[in-house]
């Protein structure tokens, strides 16, 4: 009730018993899909989270857009060993690669199937800071997943967030901390735009996270 009254229309989680509840009071849902018991709840296979969005949207569009692997860089292992107490693989890989055929994976399911076909697929976003002075490249090609998204995806956030690694930028002395994410600077100071943007273009950008 108190989202309703906000004048909030859509929120982003985990599959939830909120989402049909939620998408009553006129509250869309973007589902973060991801491996079986991870942080967001746990969702499964590819099939599984589309037979499991079937089954939601039964009665409504409650979810009306889902997202890839919740940072795969942070969560799911750079080897085939259990990383920060997860173990996420995808056909037996890890990250990187196991990330990007999962969600090539999840776009072909969504999209081959009528009753999901409509729903806007959201890319991966990573989680630290890349291409700091040009030290660390982004792990994405350019392209790489345009073909398996509708938009793209970023997660920056301003203030003293753990994985956003400050440095000098455009006149600013701690790029990243000060700034207005996920929008206002984003154009004067389009760092982040054009480190994360070019694995989806000319795909549109998300920020899911700030």
């Amino acid at each position: 009730k108190l989202l309703a009254d906000s004048g909030i229309r859509h929120v982003r989680d985990g599959f939830s018993d909120r989402i049909i509840e939620l998408g009553k009071c006129g509250i869309t849902t973007t589902v973060i899909a991801d491996l079986e018991g991870n942080s967001n709840g746990g969702k499964g296979t590819v099939r599984k989270i589309v037979e499991r969005i079937k089954a939601i949207n039964a009665s409504g569009r409650y979810i009306d857009a889902l997202e890839g692997p919740n940072e795969p860089d942070n969560f799911w292992p750079k080897h085939k060993k259990v990383y920060m107490g997860y173990g996420y693989m995808h056909g037996w890989r890890g990250f990187i690669m196991g990330a990007i055929e999962f969600q090539k994976d999840l776009y072909r399911a969504v999209k081959s199937d009528p009753s999901t076909a409509g729903l806007c697929v959201i890319g991966v976003a990573l989680c630290p800071v890349y291409d700091p002075l040009g030290l660390s490249p982004n792990p994405l090609a350019e392209h790489e997943l345009a073909p398996y998204a509708d938009w793209g995806n970023l997660h920056s956030y301003p203030g003293n967030n753990p994985y956003n690694v400050p440095f000098p930028y455009a006149g600013l002395d701690r790029y990243y901390w000060q700034s207005n994410f996920p929008s206002i600077n984003l154009d004067e100071y389009p760092w982040a735009l054009e480190v994360y943007a070019p694995p989806y273009a000319p795909k549109p950008m998300a920020a899911t996270e700030t």
